[in-house]
């Protein structure tokens, strides 16, 4: 460390040239038994026993989970498991986990999960860095912009496990881990546009910067650029899959905004959105290293199963988390699909519980955006303490358990724990 202590775990990323100031929440009861990354306990325990409220750190740019490797192998040895506590800090997260870790148990299932893949993930940066460099300047300074905001980049991290656990050894993982990631931005830049967001990951979208005329043609770029990266090897059946997903989430999104501010959404709609929206291409980002090889391609039907139940599961418990999470962690409004007329399983079930009047003025916020009729703390009340969360994580759950199940029949190695564990702690953020 230099001479600005951090207590954030780092994200390493040649992609970002400048390191971001990352804010940080006071730990109003510091732990007894609580050990602090070297270098900064003194710094650190004194800010926060002066009653500090806010502050800020500069990361410096080293790789990710150098700090979970070192408090995670120095607390197991100083710490019984049971009284290890890590405050709960929201800061700058390793790739794949958008989530404070909060316990020794999450800082080793994220070393054993995405410590094989740090080179990749690395190589995937640098992919980014070279094909916007030869991109026409305004496309090259958007997608910098929206890729460099923080993403969870979990789609090329599922696309690199996956190669390396069907023992492919040659550079496609990183090219096509890449196209995953630009395809999920291109469908964030048009969501934006779409729900006329101004924030994303914590950030100013890249509408609320650009425009919508020059971000819609940037997202439109990253689309089509993703189909010519799969021409350029000739894959067209990898080209096939990702064609097939894109056109599922463009038809869910389709479907989203035919039910845009209406309350009477049953749960197999919702289901079918979010199977298209967002399940398709994590099925996607997981069956597409078995076209790498011939000898794999009978597991194709098996990991496109595993990825679309990774892929639900993760959007259950996204939209949990509107409710559950602060709006710093979220990088968003509280809530913010209800403001902007999306109605999710937590709002579906409530409205299956609620009276006339409830239901009424859950319409009234759906349908306006604002909160006249009833209030935001008497939604976030209503949700919290009806039970909805609760089978919301039951079902998220459910879906986690059936992804395990497909992986019965895929290769036995430390790859494929790594594979099972990524849905565990996929499910457990916020937790």
């Amino acid at each position: 460390m230099n001479n600005q202590p951090s207590i954030a775990i780092a994200k390493s990323s040649v992609f970002v040239a400048q390191i971001r100031r990352i804010p940080m929440r006071k730990e109003r009861v510091l732990p007894s038994r609580v050990w602090w990354p070297s270098g900064v306990e003194k710094a650190e325990t004194s800010r926060l026993k002066q009653g500090t409220t806010t502050g800020h750190c500069q990361l410096p740019r080293i790789r990710p989970f150098l700090e979970i490797r070192s408090y995670a192998s120095r607390a197991s040895a100083e710490i019984p498991n049971s009284e290890f506590r890590i405050p709960n800090f929201s800061a700058c997260y390793p790739p794949g986990v958008k989530a404070t870790v909060t316990s020794l148990r999450q800082a080793r299932q994220i070393k054993q999960v995405f410590g094989p893949i740090l080179d990749r993930l690395d190589a995937v940066e640098l992919f980014f860095k070279n094909e916007f460099s030869q991109a026409q300047p305004m496309v090259r300074d958007v997608a910098t912009y929206v890729l460099g905001t923080g993403g969870k980049r979990l789609r090329p991290a599922l696309v690199l496990l996956v190669s390396r656990m069907l023992g492919y050894k040659g550079e496609r993982d990183v090219r096509y881990a890449a196209v995953l990631e630009m395809i999920h931005t291109a469908t964030l830049i048009h969501d934006d546009i779409i729900d006329g967001s101004d924030l994303r990951r914590g950030e100013p979208t890249a509408n609320n910067n650009w425009g919508n005329q020059t971000t819609v043609l940037v997202g439109d770029w990253l689309y089509t650029r993703t189909m010519d990266l799969c021409l350029e090897l000739g894959d067209v059946d990898v080209m096939r899959v990702l064609t097939s997903a894109t056109l599922r989430m463009t038809e869910g999104e389709v479907l989203a905004d035919q039910v845009r501010g209406r309350i009477d959404v049953d749960e197999a709609t919702y289901m079918d959105i979010t199977q298209r929206k967002t399940a398709e291409l994590f099925a996607a980002a997981c069956a597409v290293p078995a076209l790498f090889q011939p000898s794999t391609l009978h597991l194709t039907e098996k990991l496109l199963e595993f990825g679309r139940c990774v892929g639900i599961s993760f959007q259950l418990v996204d939209d949990m988390l509107d409710f559950t999470a602060a709006q710093a962690d979220l990088g968003k409004p509280v809530m913010a699909d209800l403001r902007e007329g999306r109605v999710t399983l937590p709002i579906i079930l409530l409205l299956q519980r609620a009276d006339r009047r409830t239901r009424d003025r859950l319409a009234q916020v759906a349908s306006s955006g604002r909160f006249e009729s009833i209030s935001e703390q008497e939604v976030l009340e209503m949700v919290r303490t009806s039970g909805v969360l609760e089978e919301v994580r039951r079902r998220a759950h459910e879906y986690s358990e059936i992804a395990v199940r497909q992986t019965e029949s895929l290769p036995r190695g430390p790859e494929r724990d790594a594979l099972i564990r990524a849905s565990e702690i996929l499910l457990d953020r916020g937790v």
